[in-house]
């Protein structure tokens, strides 16, 4: 979500995108970082987030940027 506001605050500074017609959506866990952006017309449904990794799979621990994967689940730090 870091990654999404930082990407929205430089549309909003640098491009004058108006603030408003920018939302940000979590896309939930993904194989590797990923951002995407649309162009959406008012009344016009936003895209559905597609997770490409079962939540179930995911262990977040702390401490650090890195990820790493181990051979019995998926093991993403925050």
């Amino acid at each position: 979500m870091q990654r999404a506001d930082r990407a929205k605050q430089y549309l909003v500074a640098v491009r004058h995108v108006a603030n408003d017609n920018i939302k940000v959506i979590d896309g939930g866990y993904r194989e590797k970082r990923d951002l995407e952006l649309y162009v959406v017309f008012e009344g016009v449904c936003p895209p559905i987030a597609v997770p490409t990794i079962d939540p179930r799979d995911v262990e977040i621990i702390g401490g650090g940027r890195k990820r790493e994967t181990d051979t019995s689940s998926r093991r993403v730090q925050d």
